[in-house]
């Protein structure tokens, strides 16, 4: 709908500049009134608030997912459930399991999915990933310095500034 509004001119998305300075401004805000930025888009008042609902996620936890296009993972793989919810209940009718995708993640990929995920949350990414790589120990420095992360014991956790480009950060470093 946003971008239908948007093709029609009703609405415009902002400038880079100007979303940069929305989004630091916002997250300024709530933090001065008792919430936490715990995920890139997502805040909760007070730690008891957070949303347990993704975390499983952002961490390769295994899940099940019940119903049409409901995804499920476990052990590095990932199944989705057919869209159609006619073709969903016939294929329930006949016994037969609704899936109607999967992938196998290699070890790389999860490797890389743990760093993208965990670029985009506070918990972070333990620092070994980080250092599996002269290149990477270069890169985390480069950031570490741009402030768009910091060092709590074992964990690189982005920095609100960091959540700006967490999405490029994890590219770089893959």
């Amino acid at each position: 709908m946003l971008c239908e509004m948007q093709k029609r001119g009703i609405t415009r998305l902002p400038a880079e500049a100007e979303g940069e300075s929305l989004f630091l401004a916002t997250a300024q805000y709530l933090e001065k009134a008792g919430y936490v930025h715990y995920e890139i888009s997502n805040y909760a008042l007070g730690e008891k608030n957070v949303s347990r609902h993704n975390q499983k996620y952002w961490q390769h936890v295994p899940y099940l997912g019940l119903g049409p296009a409901a995804h499920s993972f476990r052990e590095g793989k990932r199944w989705w459930n057919c869209r159609s919810v006619a073709e969903y209940c016939a294929a329930l009718k006949k016994g037969i399991a609704p899936v109607s995708g999967e992938e196998v993640l290699t070890p790389e990929q999860l490797e890389l999915e743990t760093l993208y995920l965990g670029l985009r949350t506070r918990r972070g990414v333990e620092d070994t990933l980080l250092f599996s790589s002269t290149r990477r120990r270069m890169l985390l420095g480069e950031m570490l310095r741009a402030d768009y992360v910091r060092r709590e014991g074992q964990k690189v956790i982005p920095t609100t500034k960091g959540f700006l480009v967490a999405d490029r950060m994890a590219a770089i470093l893959s």
